[in-house]
Order: structure tokens, then C-alpha cells, then sequence
């Protein structure tokens, strides 16, 4: 029997990934169309290293089915003889990615706070934690960034 690389993400855990990174470009945005979801997507690195690069048609399932749950909405609109189509984030949509961000963030808090406590014995020990300190100083400037706007 064939065995799965633990570092390798199943094609359920792919799509949850891909599926709560869409709605929250959507929400983020507020209207979008989906090339330009496609682009911002090829933007996030760390989503591209985990997963690997994903189809235009898998961006398109994706969105098709945010759109049969409600959780976002679709307009056509013809843009110089070609369709494009708008994405636009329901309430219902906004208030599925909120309890997203809260469970996430309830494991973010937990995990930094075990990380944090344990970094000094690992740093004593001789193991390298350059890669964890660098993980939390880019979360530190990302949240700086993110709500100290001048």
C-alpha cells in the first residue's frame, strides 16, 4: 500500500485552503472579478509552496460553489465584447468568514502562546530556531502594517 508524505496536503484539505483564501479576497475587495482573484491568489507564495499552483477551472469550481451556498454573489457584465464576471461577498458569506477567522486565530493564539513559552528551552538546547523567529516577526509586521495606518 502506497503511503502519503505527511507534508503533502490532501485534495480536501487543498480546497478548504483555496476555498477560505477566495472568500476572504472577495470579502477583502468587496467586488471582483475572477481573473483578478486568480492574480491575487499567485500573489500569496505561501499558499503557491503549500499547494501548488491551482487551475483557472479550480478557482472557477470554487467560485461556483461559493455561489450555490450563498456566500457570494455573481454579475455579468460584458466588458468590450467579452463576459466577465464580478464576485460580490453576501452577509451570509462575511459571517462564514468571520467564524473562519475566529477559529483560526483561537489555534493562532494558543499555538504562539506554547511556541513562545518553549522557544527559550529550544534556543538553550542548541536547535535553530531562526525560521520560528522570523515566521513570528513577519506576523508582528503584518499585523503592524495592517492596523497602524498612519
Amino acid at each position: 500500500m502506497k503511503t502519503r508524505n505527511r507534508r503533502t496536503p490532501t485534495r480536501k484539505a487543498y480546497r478548504s485552503a483555496l476555498r477560505i483564501h477566495v472568500l476572504g479576497i472577495i470579502i477583502g475587495s468587496k467586488r471582483i472579478h475572477g481573473y483578478g482573484i486568480y492574480k491575487k491568489i499567485l500573489d500569496n507564495t505561501r499558499l503557491i509552496k503549500r499547494f501548488g499552483k491551482p487551475s483557472i477551472g479550480t478557482i472557477y469550481r470554487v467560485l461556483n460553489s461559493l455561489v450555490e451556498e450563498g456566500l457570494v454573489t455573481r454579475e455579468e457584465k460584458k466588458v468590450g465584447g467579452r463576459t466577465l464576471y464580478f464576485y460580490t461577498p453576501t452577509k451570509k458569506g462575511m459571517e462564514e468568514f468571520a467564524k473562519i477567522c475566529e477559529a483560526f486565530l483561537d489555534k493562532a493564539a494558543s499555538g504562539t502562546k506554547m511556541i513562545l513559552s518553549s522557544l527559550p528551552a529550544l534556543y538553550e538546547s542548541g536547535i535553530d530556531v531562526k525560521g520560528i523567529i522570523e515566521r513570528l516577526e513577519e506576523i508582528e509586521k503584518i499585523i503592524r502594517e495592517s492596523l497602524v495606518k498612519e
